[in-house]
């Protein structure tokens, strides 16, 4: 029975064998049937491999360890337990579990899955879409506007859910868990592409009941899909996407401290690959073969859209690979045949296209 009664609560302790308590309930015992205040007297206890205290005690209060050692002094008004002849060691971790948690790639509404794709979100699924009233609101009787409805956010792309906050594990699976001597476990989502945040949780319930011991341990990234065929649909484009996204998180942070320190130009216009790519355009600016008068920030823009641009229109409008790869190309000669145009001299683009 004792055995069963150290399992059950939030310690990351095991116990090997079994023992009678014959202890009435005691200021450490709570509604639930556990106790969360109690000693573990005259047991051998096992601290680390090759490390063992032969005849110790194990002091828990409010269901956390508060003292180990050969000589502890008991507290008054805790439960003691004599375990002479047992042994007891650290709880297991389960590290990586996704057992008690949502699947990110369970079914939805039919409804639900057509508003997040009229949305249109990007990284995390939170990009715009319109709410009633032309994204203004719901117009209200007095004439005022309610305010937006939230995006709709769909789990496999629900960067901001919290593993410790929805692990909700059945009791067959906690007691699963405590039987296999695993006290603690590292939540993990099952799926998805940034299905949400990484954390811990214990195995027995708190005196509040919530099992959460760590949130945001860690963000999530998985190569997974986005439902109903939307990109990113094959692995290649989860890769693609990840690392897209990841780039853009690293910009928009450099663009935040560099606002927050007050440092002067802390804006696009100032980042190291837009100032190096500008650059190109300024040094052929000098040369005897450009236009006088060109925008060279306005020539730069257009040049860097069309190179991202002609990309996601070719797999808009292409039927299979082949009809895409022409679209590319014929995308690459006109986009470079009107840039040419508008920033070579015209004797010079004469003589580079006899040449």
């Amino acid at each position: 029975m004792a055995r069963t009664r150290l399992l059950a609560v939030p310690v990351a302790l095991s116990v090997a064998g079994t023992a009678a308590m014959g202890q009435s309930p005691g200021r450490g015992f709570s509604p639930t049937g556990t106790y969360t205040d109690y000693a573990l007297t005259n047991v051998r206890i096992v601290t680390a491999p090759g490390k063992v205290i032969e005849r110790g005690t194990v002091v828990v209060r409010d269901g956390r360890i508060a003292a180990v050692g050969a000589s502890v002094t008991v507290p008054a008004g805790v439960v003691r337990m004599d375990l002479a002849g047992n042994s007891v060691y650290p709880g297991l971790i389960d590290a990586a579990t996704s057992v008690g948690l949502p699947s990110p790639t369970r079914e939805l509404a039919a409804q639900t899955v057509a508003q997040a794709g009229a949305a249109g979100g990007g990284r995390g699924g939170r990009g715009g879409g319109a709410a009633p009233g032309g994204g203004r609101g719901i117009p209200l009787p007095n004439g005022a506007a309610a305010p937006p409805a939230p995006p709709i956010v769909l789990p496999e792309l629900d960067a901001d859910a919290e593993a410790a906050d929805m692990f909700a594990p059945t009791a067959d699976q906690l007691t699963a868990f405590r039987t296999a001597g695993v006290t603690t476990v590292g939540l993990v989502f099952n799926g998805g592409i940034f299905p949400g945040r990484v954390g811990a949780a214990l195995t027995g319930s708190r005196n509040d009941g919530r099992l959460g011991l760590r949130s945001s341990a860690g963000q999530e990234i998985a190569f997974g899909t986005k439902r109903g065929g939307a990109y990113p649909s094959v692995g290649i484009g989860s890769y693609a996407f990840i690392r897209q996204s990841i780039l853009d998180a690293q910009y928009e942070s450099r663009l935040d401290k560099a606002f927050k320190a007050g440092t002067p130009g802390g804006r696009p216009a100032n980042d190291p690959f837009w100032r190096e790519y500008l650059s190109r355009f300024e040094q052929f600016a000098k040369t005897e073969s450009a236009q006088p008068g060109i925008d060279l920030e306005v020539a730069a823009v257009l040049f860097l859209a069309g190179a991202f641009i002609w990309p996601v229109w070719a797999r808009a409008c292409g039927r299979d690979a082949a009809e895409r790869k022409r679209m590319a190309e014929r995308f690459q000669r006109e986009l470079l045949r009107l840039c040419l145009h508008g920033t070579l001299k015209p004797e010079k683009l004469e003589t580079r296209a006899r040449r």
